[in-house]
């Protein structure tokens, strides 16, 4: 099992700044040493990346009791629940299911086996990778009365950041739905190949374009309304596109 320092070693050019981010975030003294390692761990379970996990989790294990091991789990495991539910809620338009109790178990937030602040602290950040934002706010107030300064409180996120971006830099994560293209070039060749599509009369029914990431990502994307004589259907595209063209007989196909 690597550490987080060798797995940080190892990711690509491209994500050189989320290196950088999370040598200092490892250092950081703003925050204790288990605020800040319950932090990493509950913030690299909450991306569900392989390498990501084993790697803090390592590191994590010597900083960390066994009691704080385990409520660092229990803290992304909750949130995975509380925001979906949370965040749903919030989006809904029919504001009538933001009145009604959740009825969801959620005992360990009382008695999370550490300090509360801790696991407060914890279930900020993981709701940050989640993008709940009702649940951010019910976080954040909590720990600012219980005085957590902004700039600490400010450290979980940044941890919760670099983090989340640790698991998209780490293009050899054998358990990723999809990694980057190998350079610019070639995410510049498949995209050039998606407007020639487009110019020839196919449509896009998903993705089309390159991804907002760090690296050469191009969204996963399927063509329909394709010729046989056009040009994806006659080249190699070397990229993340699925042609669809339909048939009549196996033969055919």
């Amino acid at each position: 099992m690597v550490s987080l320092s060798e797995l940080r070693e190892s990711m690509p050019e491209y994500a050189k700044d989320i290196k950088l981010n999370l040598s200092t975030l490892a250092g950081e003294e703003t925050l204790t040493s288990q605020q800040l390692w319950g932090c990493f761990l509950s913030c690299a379970l909450a991306t569900r990346q392989k390498d990501v996990m084993e790697a803090i989790i390592a590191d994590a294990s010597a900083q960390l009791s066994p009691e704080a091991l385990n409520a660092a789990f229990a803290a992304s495991s909750i949130m995975a629940m509380n925001n979906v539910y949370y965040r749903s809620v919030h989006l809904m338009s029919n504001k009538e299911y933001q009145s009604l109790p959740a009825k969801l178990r959620m005992n360990v937030i009382a008695n999370p086996g550490v300090d509360k602040v801790d696991f407060e602290l914890w279930s900020f950040a993981v709701s940050a990778i989640s993008g709940c934002g009702m649940c951010l706010d019910a976080h954040e107030s909590q720990l600012q009365k219980a005085g957590l300064s902004t700039a600490q409180i400010q450290c979980a996120l940044r941890i919760a950041a670099a983090v989340n971006g640790m698991s998209i830099g780490c293009g050899m994560d054998l358990n990723a739905q999809i990694n980057p293209l190998v350079s610019a070039r070639q995410q510049q060749s498949v995209c050039r190949y998606l407007d020639i599509a487009r110019a020839e009369g196919a449509r896009v029914l998903a993705g089309g374009e390159a991804a907002d990431l760090p690296g050469y990502f191009v969204k996963p994307t399927v063509l329909t309304n394709v010729a046989h004589s056009s040009t994806v259907v006659r080249e190699e595209i070397f990229g993340p596109v699925l042609v669809a063209m339909p048939f009549d007989t196996v033969d055919d196909a």
